[in-house]
């Protein structure tokens, strides 16, 4: 067991609004805790390359 907790997967669309707001200079700590996500998850897909289209 996960003690207790449950694994959220968030979509594309999601990670695109963190990444937005995140180059309009919001501070990653402001956004963990406005949506719940760790900060070094945060920062690993800021840094992710994005995909083409």
């Amino acid at each position: 067991m996960n003690g207790g907790k449950t694994a959220i997967k968030f979509n594309n669309e999601f990670w695109q609004m963190i990444v937005e707001l995140y180059q309009s200079d919001t501070p990653i700590k402001h956004l963990s805790s406005e949506y719940g996500v760790f900060e070094t998850t945060i920062d690993k897909q800021i840094k992710k390359p994005i995909p083409f289209r």
